[in-house]
């Protein structure tokens, strides 16, 4: 089944990222939880995507989006199993 990922900056009382959680839901889903796993830092859910072949211009608009503070979907991004498992699911 692919899967779309969701990256959700997380932030502390302060207003500062802190953490970013991904969460990935099936990419013909109607709704419903999804599971989801965190990364302590930028670099570390980036080199992640990296390592399961998402394409470098993807990663960028990741980056981009959540340095602003802001989420990101990448609807045009599929998933297999083997990367779920491999980015921590």
């Amino acid at each position: 089944m692919l899967m779309t990922p969701h990256v959700v900056p997380n932030k502390n009382d302060s207003g500062n990222v802190y953490s970013h959680r991904l969460s990935i839901a099936p990419t013909l889903a109607q709704g419903g939880a999804s599971p989801k796993v965190t990364f302590q830092s930028l670099a570390e859910l980036l080199e992640r995507f990296a390592s399961v072949g998402i394409h470098p211009d993807d990663i960028r608009l990741v980056e981009n989006a959540l340095r602003n503070g802001h989420p990101i979907s990448l609807p045009g991004v599929d998933l297999t199993d083997d990367d779920v498992r491999n980015l921590g699911f």
